[in-house]
Order: C-alpha cells, then sequence, then structure tokens
C-alpha cells in the first residue's frame, strides 16, 4: 500500500454483462449483435460462460478486499444495450451472484450501470449497497424509482466539466438540489471522466461542491419533515481528489468497526442505511501516468470520497 494504510482505497470490477461483452466481440461495440446471438442461440453456453466470469470476478475483487479495498464498484459499462426482459432473464442472476459473492467479504458494493435508466430498479433488484446513476436521468427520479433503498451516486453530465465556471457551477448546485438533505447522496460524474478534461475544471467542482449550502428556504422547508438534517461536508472530504490534483496534504483519519465489517469515520453518522462505509475513499489502481487512471481519477476518487462528503448530523 503506497498510501502507507493513510488514504482508504475503492477497488472495482467489471460486471460480467461487460466482461462477456468485451470478450465475444473482441471490444466495444454499437449493436452488441454478436453478444445478443449467443443469448439468444446458445443459452446453456451463455449460462456457463457467465457463471464462469461471477467465479473469476468474485475471487478477483475478494483478493482486493483483502489486499485492503474498503469498497467494491461494479461497473456494468455496456448493459445499457439490454432491454429490461432481456437483462432481468440474462444478466440480473450473474449480477447478483456476483455481488453476493463481494458482500460476503463483509465490504459495501457500489453497483453502476450505464445508460440502465430504463430499468433502473431491475439493476437496483440486482444489488448494492450503492447505484451509480448516469448523466441520462434525474439522479432524484431514479432515487425515488428505488424508493430511497439504498444510497445512490452521480450523476454530473462528464461535457460539463468543460462548460464555463458560471454554467458549471448552476450545474453542480442544481444536481445537489435535487438530493436536498437527503442521506445517501454520493456527488460523482455520471460516467468516467473525458481525457481532455481541464483539470481547473475539476478543481472548482470540488471546491464548489465543497462550498454548497442549502438554501434558506430549502433549509426551512426541511426541517419542516420528520427527516430533516443539517447538512454539512465532512472534514476528510476529497482526500483521493485532492492528492491527485495536489490540493490538500495527505492525511489519515481515525476509524472504528461499522456494521457488517465496514468502517466509519470516528464519531460520524454514515448515510447509507444498512452499511457504515468510510469519509475518505480511493481507487486500488495508480492513476498517474496511465491512460485508464486519467479517464477515470475524477470517478474513482470522487465516489465514495465526495459521496461520503454529505452527511446527515444531529
Amino acid at each position: 500500500d503506497a498510501s502507507g494504510g493513510r488514504v482508504p482505497v475503492i477497488g472495482f470490477v467489471g460486471a460480467p454483462f461487460t466482461m462477456a461483452s468485451y470478450m465475444i466481440e473482441g471490444g466495444p461495440s454499437k449493436n452488441f449483435l454478436k453478444t445478443k446471438q449467443l443469448m439468444y442461440h446458445d443459452e446453456t453456453l451463455w449460462r456457463r460462460l457467465m457463471g464462469k466470469l461471477v467465479d473469476v470476478l468474485g475471487t478477483f475483487a475478494v483478493m482486493q478486499a483483502a489486499s485492503g479495498a474498503r469498497v467494491i464498484q461494479v461497473f456494468d459499462s455496456w448493459v445499457g444495450a439490454l432491454g429490461p426482459d432481456d437483462y432481468v432473464r440474462y444478466v440480473a442472476p450473474y449480477s447478483r451472484a456476483l455481488i453476493e459473492r463481494i458482500r460476503s467479504a463483509s465490504v459495501p458494493v457500489i453497483h453502476f450501470g450505464t445508460g440502465a435508466s430504463g430499468f433502473f430498479r431491475e439493476l437496483h433488484a440486482a444489488g448494492g449497497d450503492v447505484m451509480g446513476v448516469d448523466w441520462r436521468v434525474n439522479i432524484d427520479q431514479a432515487w425515488m424509482d428505488i424508493s430511497y433503498r439504498s444510497a445512490v451516486q452521480g450523476n454530473l453530465d462528464p461535457a460539463v466539466l468543460f462548460a464555463p465556471l458560471p454554467e458549471l457551477r448552476m450545474r453542480v448546485h442544481e444536481l445537489l438540489k435535487r438530493t436536498g438533505s437527503r442521506p445517501g447522496h454520493i456527488f460523482n460524474l455520471g460516467h468516467g471522466i473525458l481525457p481532455e478534461t481541464p483539470v481547473e475544471n475539476v478543481k472548482a467542482v470540488v471546491q464548489i461542491v465543497r462550498d454548497f449550502r442549502p438554501s434558506t428556504l430549502t433549509v426551512y422547508m426541511l426541517e419542516r419533515s420528520a427527516a430533516y438534517r443539517r447538512v454539512w461536508l465532512d472534514p476528510f472530504l476529497l482526500n483521493i481528489v485532492g492528492h491527485y490534483l495536489g490540493m490538500v496534504p495527505k492525511r489519515g483519519g481515525a476509524t472504528r468497526a461499522g456494521t457488517h465489517g465496514c468502517r466509519i469515520s470516528g464519531g460520524h453518522r454514515n448515510l447509507c442505511g444498512g452499511c457504515r462505509l468510510d469519509t475518505a475513499m480511493g481507487t486500488t489502481h495508480d492513476v498517474r501516468g496511465s491512460s485508464t487512471g486519467a479517464q477515470h481519477v475524477f470517478q474513482h476518487a470522487m465516489g465514495f470520497t465526495m459521496g461520503h462528503a454529505i452527511h446527515n448530523r444531529r
């Protein structure tokens, strides 16, 4: 551990469908025709392949947890190529099996599927302590669709990072207002960062989120609700992004064990219903000097770092 244990880390694996599509198509695809042909023409072979992927990916994820990853994110980058019925029949059982395998190692799971707004409830039914939301749907609508039964992560359009600062600030504020002070929102992009993204705009978003406070009217309305909690930003906010961009000094923090093996920063309540997670998370791979890392540093670093940034406190 290059950080000497000072910075919690996020592990990640591809979801079974996305991994299978890469194997069958040989790379990205516009229509995933070869993958669907296998599903439709040889369901037995398809299920054998998906079962093997669950075994391999589950073992890999559990090894990451054993090596210090505090949470695992499951990426289903191409699941949006499916319709709801195909997802439920051919994919959901294997995503569920993988997520359950990972959670058996006492680590929480973020479940992210791109383009899945049309069957977000079905995606949620496959499991996940946190559901990733892409930019194609309003995050408050997606959250309501699953009856707020898990935390949500997202969902700023990565292209907005190219907008002028006033527009960027407005869009970030609009997103944060959609989730209000309801506990359980992890601010993040709605997909991976684009390689050409101006670093100064990434820094600006970090600061905008840190500075955000609900308006007086919002606070008044929320105070009238039994569910009201004051929104505040955890002091560990953006350690990982800060380290990568040189914004804040590296530092750790005392933690204590939470429920079912997860951890929570000392003295703070977590926003996820049944799970307690760290307030500062990172990534298990070296993001510097890597094209893959460059595309994902913002998403990975702003995942639980920013996500367990918006806390509820009595």
